[in-house]
């Protein structure tokens, strides 16, 4: 919009990080935080978290490859798929957009509506997730960060919604 001369009155991201978020780890300090979370969750706990988060990447990965072949094989016919089909090349070529693109500077304010979680898993390893989520190198007008209850998903379900509305309201009015 800035670009084509228009006036963005309000830039709000809702507990969204940028590609660098995650700061880089020394194998040690990779090591330090499993041993740290094998000693609080104990070692069933910690294993069966680890396999399921393998798991899932591994189911991630297998969906994406299924997706390419869809595409691949229905180029001409994507009005065709089903619902689900769709909805699926849809979040591929979501990932691939968000997964290519180059953040840049931003000249206005941003608010960021972090999570609480967001901001637990952030105190909990501050050694490797930026508290700004990323967004400090970008916001040139300043960054304003409003921790809202709830989780990533939560935060547009009730009742949390209802405290994201509060603060929508108070910031615009």
């Amino acid at each position: 919009l800035l670009q084509k001369g228009e006036k963005v009155a309000f830039l709000g991201l809702l507990d969204t990080s940028t590609p660098n978020f995650r700061k880089s780890l020394s194998p040690l300090q990779r090591f330090q935080i499993h041993w740290q979370e094998l000693g609080e969750k104990g070692i069933l706990t910690y294993l069966n978290n680890r396999i399921n988060s393998q798991s899932h990447k591994l189911k991630q990965f297998l969906r994406r490859q299924k997706i390419v072949t869809k595409i691949d094989q229905n180029q001409e016919r994507i009005n065709e798929l089903t619902l689900t089909a769709q909805s699926d090349v849809f979040n591929f070529i979501n990932l691939n957009l968000m997964t290519n693109y180059v953040t840049r500077p931003y000249s206005g304010k941003i608010t960021l509506f972090r999570a609480q979680q967001t901001k637990e898993l952030i105190n909990r390893y501050p050694s490797y997730f930026d508290e700004k989520l990323g967004w400090g190198d970008f916001a040139q007008g300043g960054l304003d960060i409003y921790d809202l209850p709830g989780g990533h998903i939560e935060l547009l379900q009730e009742p949390y919604v209802q405290v994201l509305a509060e603060k929508l309201k108070h910031i615009i009015e």
